[in-house]
């Protein structure tokens, strides 16, 4: 089993779009609804990313797998680097009596080989604790908005006005949804 968490979003990290950049393509004149439109942006950013692994909005991740695999999939894209990677074992998931910071047990600090294409080469863990989780940590996502896929940028354009058009009418909302769900690909928009 593989678990992401976003840790961190990089700073001066901007959205694909821009507000204005979506109030204009659809035609909204009220400059009170901006920040519905920009709350509408970020949701359709972060639907587009758990629907595909891209990672628009550029970050540090923590991925967790089962340590026992000697090569792991980075479900993330695109990946800039691989910061560290780190054996868990059973004691480090168990909290203490008092609870206090835990740390993780360092069993390697870069990974055997980057396999290329997402996945990872791990050396096996040279300790008698047996570990139960591998910790990743990677930076993923397009450093700019202008080096965010043509098609990513539409597909966020898109759902956001859809959101937008049917705030009112959950029916409507719902469709429009499985159409955004049913549609990534046809955006240009393919998993990591």
């Amino acid at each position: 089993m593989t678990l992401v968490e976003r840790l961190t979003v990089l700073a001066g990290a901007e959205e694909p779009v821009s507000s204005a950049d979506v109030m204009a393509y659809g035609r909204i004149t009220d400059p009170t609804e901006e920040p519905l439109v920009a709350s509408l942006i970020t949701a359709a950013r972060e639907e587009l990313e758990r629907l595909t692994g891209r990672i628009v909005l550029p970050g540090t991740f923590r991925i967790e797998a089962d340590a026992w695999l000697s090569a792991v999939e980075l479900p993330l894209a695109p990946i800039v680097s691989i910061d560290a990677v780190t054996y868990v074992t059973v004691d480090d998931l168990v909290p203490p009596d008092p609870p206090v910071a835990l740390a993780a047990v360092d069993g390697l600090r870069t990974p055997l080989a980057y396999l290329g294409r997402g996945r990872v080469g791990v050396a096996p863990l040279s300790t008698s604790t047996a570990p139960v989780l591998l910790r990743i940590d990677v930076t993923a996502g397009y450093a700019t908005p202008d080096a965010v896929p043509p098609g990513i940028r539409q597909y966020v354009r898109t759902l956001t006005l859809l959101r937008y058009q049917h705030r009112d009418d959950p029916e409507a909302l719902a469709k429009a949804q499985a159409y955004a769900e049913s549609g990534v690909t046809s955006f240009g928009v393919v998993q990591a």
